[in-house]
C-alpha cells in the first residue's frame, strides 16, 4: 500500500513535456539522397529528473540524378535498396529506454545519450512501382546542453508487396536542433 501511494505521488508530479527537432541525414545526404527527420518527443519530468520516453518522427527523401543505369556495372557496390528511388517517405516511433539527468555528469553533455528503439513504415516510389515496408531499428541520441542533437542508428525491415520480396536497411548520422 505504501509503494502504491509513493508512486502515485509521483506520478502526479510529472510534467509531460513535447519538443520539437529538426535533423539532417548526413550519411545519406552525402552519399546517396538528401533526407530530413522530423521528430516531436515527450518527455516527462519526475521529482526533478526529466526522462524522454516516445517519439514519433517523419523522414523524406528524394534520389539525386545519377548518370548511369542502376546494376549495370558489376564491380560498383551499389547502396541500399532504399535508397535507390525516387523518393520515400518514412514514418517512425521511438521508445527511449535511458534517462536523462539534470546534473552535468558527462564532460561536454549535459544530457547523457538516449538509447532507442524504433518501428517504422515505409512509403517507396520506384519508376514504375510503388513498395509498402515495415522496419525495426536501434540507435543512440546525444543531446548537448545548448539542444543541438546527433544521433546513430540502424535498421531493417521488408516489402510487404507479393512480388518485391526483398527487404531493406536503414542507417544513418543526423544532426539537428531540438526546439
Amino acid at each position: 500500500m505504501i509503494f502504491c501511494l509513493v508512486e502515485s505521488v509521483a506520478f502526479s508530479q510529472a510534467r509531460i513535456k513535447t519538443a520539437n527537432e529538426l535533423k539532417l541525414n548526413l550519411l545519406t545526404s552525402l552519399v546517396f539522397a538528401p533526407e530530413i527527420h522530423y521528430e516531436r518527443v515527450k518527455s516527462a519530468e519526475r521529482l526533478g529528473v526529466i526522462s524522454d520516453y516516445l517519439g514519433f518522427g517523419v523522414s523524406a527523401g528524394v534520389t539525386l540524378p545519377l548518370d548511369f543505369t542502376v546494376g549495370s556495372d558489376p564491380e560498383i557496390d551499389y547502396p541500399p535498396q532504399i535508397y535507390m528511388h525516387n523518393y520515400h517517405l518514412i514514418s517512425y516511433c521511438r521508445f527511449y529506454f535511458n534517462r536523462r539527468h539534470n546534473l552535468a555528469y558527462h564532460y561536454e553533455l549535459k544530457r547523457p545519450q538516449l538509447f532507442f528503439v524504433e518501428s517504422n513504415a515505409a512509403v517507396i516510389g520506384f519508376d514504375n512501382r510503388t513498395s509498402f515496408c515495415l522496419g525495426l531499428g536501434l540507435g543512440l541520441k546525444f543531446i548537448n546542453s545548448m539542444n543541438y542533437t546527433a544521433e546513430i542508428y540502424a535498421g531493417g525491415g521488408t516489402n510487404l508487396n507479393i512480388y518485391d520480396l526483398e527487404g531493406y536497411y536503414r542507417i544513418g548520422i543526423n544532426l539537428g536542433r531540438r526546439f
